[in-house]
């Protein structure tokens, strides 16, 4: 590889700040493995933060109650359970999800904490190859 080549790539490769949610610049290189890295790193979070949430909610829709007396004129009937319970579930679902977005990336802040996360995987598989590229050389 030439050396302007190789300076271009080891440009690329390295993120310069692991702190931030910008990543390395890949203008020309980038590395597949890096990429994997960093979309398994967001995969392995998002499972990390809906996975408990969506439990309680599953444990919360299950345990809703509804009584059905057919002796009863303003009883709900078991065709119509259902539609009368689908949105206090359908809110548990939503909750679930909301709380795990929260958890993955802060709204309070500007930083987008799940792509630090990212960047950070991300760079343990791009950081030796960039270090490994020759720096300082000149064409």
């Amino acid at each position: 590889m030439p050396c302007a080549q190789a300076a271009l790539a080891k440009y690329d490769l390295t993120d310069t700040n692991l702190g931030d949610d910008q990543g390395p610049p890949r203008t020309t290189y980038w590395c597949h493995n890096g990429t994997v890295a960093h979309e398994e790193r967001h995969r392995s979070n998002w499972e990390y933060c809906y996975t408990p949430q969506l439990a309680i909610a599953i444990a919360t829709a299950e345990s809703v109650s509804v009584e059905i007396d057919c002796g009863k004129s303003d009883s709900i009937d078991c065709g119509s359970v259902e539609t009368s319970k689908i949105g206090v579930i359908s809110n548990y679902f939503d909750q679930a999800h909301q709380t795990a977005v929260e958890a993955f990336d802060d709204p309070s802040t500007s930083t987008d904490e799940a792509d630090v996360f990212a960047y950070m995987w991300q760079s343990i598989v791009e950081g030796p190859i960039a270090d490994a590229l020759p720096g300082g050389c000149t064409p």
